[in-house]
């Protein structure tokens, strides 16, 4: 996980969903699995046109990351 542009990822991701509600999608959500799903708690956070997230194992450095910011359901699955 260390090698990922994480600031990267998080604008492409922020990109994709701008796109789809600008084309007709009313809710967008993000899914991942391991570094996926540590991804996705991070968009939760960064990204608030988000609608749901749901996070599969997925455990981001903590570091910076105001969860308070997160204001959609989220359905987190750990082991």
């Amino acid at each position: 996980m260390g090698g990922l542009d994480w600031a990267g990822a998080v604008k492409d991701i922020s990109g994709a969903v701008k796109y789809l509600k600008e084309n007709g999608c009313t809710k967008v959500g993000v899914t991942g699995f391991c570094m996926g799903g540590a991804l996705t708690v991070v968009s939760l956070v960064n990204i608030p046109e988000l609608d749901c997230g749901i996070p599969f194992y997925g455990v981001p450095g903590f570091d910076g990351l105001n969860f308070n910011n997160i204001k959609v359901p989220v359905y987190a699955y750990f082991g």
